[in-house]
């Protein structure tokens, strides 16, 4: 997990990827965030989607209280984001 794993070492050397969801396959470009933006989309995100970011937080073994704040700190702190983008006629 982490700026160390190793699919996001990949994404930063090669950002042309390949999004599939379900059988559907699309080319896309990934877009490591900053630390700012990780902070925030996170932040965004476990509002909206609790039960999914307390388990995303169980399986990364990071403590988090449950505040947007605290949200925040973790996206900008530990767990870097990606901005996922299709590519036009990919």
């Amino acid at each position: 997990f982490g700026p160390g794993a190793q699919w996001y070492r990949n994404v930063q050397q090669h950002p042309r990827v390949t999004l599939q969801i379900g059988g559907r396959r699309t080319a896309a470009v990934a877009r490591p965030m900053t630390p700012e933006e990780s902070g925030r989309a996170m932040a965004a995100y476990a509002p909206r989607h609790p039960r999914v970011a307390r388990r995303l937080m169980g399986v990364c073994g990071i403590e988090a209280d449950g505040t947007v704040e605290d949200y925040y700190l973790v996206g900008r702190d530990y767990i870097p984001c990606v901005e996922v983008t299709p590519v036009s006629g990919g």
